[in-house]
């Protein structure tokens, strides 16, 4: 029966009461507060399409590669390294592998040359507060520690939204042509979101939410997703933006999203539950170090009601991190 007919014939005190009774509708969400959403983010990068982009000098290129020679003259390797960061989110968990067709992939000294790696950090999160960041844990390849030192393989990005660090890998010669660089980005229970609500005033890329930014300087390339992707999900059933600046009625939210590209990456993505500080190391037969240039993360408050990519990435005026100086067996 319709709530008009129950009122009819109610005393004022009656209807009063009918009212305080009726259960209040969910508390809807509330901009730039966090929330809940999962989804699953892959992201493929050929180095081959940022060619002018990679150079020794991260100040100007935003993709380092740099040489690292021996004083006992052993063989060169080479690090390759770059900027990072994951977009309106908390507590994102990042994986990041490198493919090269030329089978050119250091693997350590005692190792031959090989074609896959997991890429690793060598210091703390720009935002310093990354679960790798609270201990030491053994550099990748050397002997030395470092806090914030880990495997990008689930790597927590922690309770700060837009955090990042530095990544790399390390080749036995200068040959990244054949390179290949995989991200896949998981927003699982732990995850959530900085919420803005979809703005018919502005463009669809306006609102969109960041999931991932990859390298630095010009080499910048953020990934985005539609704002209904995540807002599905926080909004819940009932009217939830559908992207264009209209509204539709959506049911329970399926956590699913589809993935941007930009530039020259290829993307894909799939439904599912789920800046810098000073680096540098050593490892055997080496005694020598590179150290890294401080910069600062951006955490984008001029764009948080609207989630504008503005600001979001990584404007930082100089590429952070340190080349691994390794020796290989003669």
């Amino acid at each position: 029966m319709k709530i008009s007919k129950i009122f009819a014939g109610m005393s004022a005190a009656a209807i009063i009461a009918a009212a305080v009774a009726m259960p209040a509708s969910a508390e809807a969400p509330v901009d730039n507060e966090f929330y809940n959403a999962t989804g699953e983010w892959t992201y493929t990068f050929k180095l081959s399409d940022y060619a002018d982009k990679i150079g020794p000098s991260g100040d100007n290129d935003g993709i380092l590669l740099a040489e690292n020679t021996s004083e006992d003259g052993s063989p060169s390797t080479w690090t390759c390294g770059f900027n990072f960061q994951v977009g309106h989110m908390k507590n994102a968990k990042v994986s990041m592998t490198v493919h090269s067709d030329a089978g050119n992939i250091y693997k350590g000294a005692d190792a031959d040359a090989g074609s896959d790696d997991t890429c690793w950090t060598v210091q703390t999160s720009w935002n310093a507060d990354a679960p790798a960041d609270k201990e030491k844990s053994t550099v990748k390849y050397t002997e030395n520690e470092a806090k914030g030192a880990a495997e990008l393989n689930g790597w927590d990005s922690g309770p700060t939204k837009f955090n990042g660090n530095w990544a790399q890998f390390m080749l036995t010669n200068d040959d990244v042509s054949s390179v290949t660089v995989t991200v896949t980005v998981v927003a699982d229970a732990d995850t959530t979101w900085e919420y803005h609500a979809y703005d018919e005033a502005k463009s669809d890329d306006e609102n969109s939410y960041v999931v991932f930014t990859m390298f630095g300087n010009g080499a910048s390339t953020p990934e985005k997703i539609p704002n209904a992707d995540i807002n599905k999900q926080i909004e819940g059933e009932g009217t939830t933006s559908s992207g264009d600046g209209s509204t539709t009625s959506s049911g329970s939210s399926s956590g699913s999203s589809s993935g941007s590209s930009s530039n020259s990456a290829s993307s894909s993505s799939k439904g599912g539950s789920k800046g810098g500080s000073n680096g540098g190391s050593t490892s055997k037969g080496s005694a020598s170090t590179s150290s890294a240039k401080d910069a600062g993360a951006s955490d984008n408050t001029a764009n948080a009601e609207s989630g504008a990519a503005a600001g979001v990435g990584l404007a930082i005026a100089a590429l952070a991190g340190a080349a691994i100086v390794v020796s290989r067996k003669k």
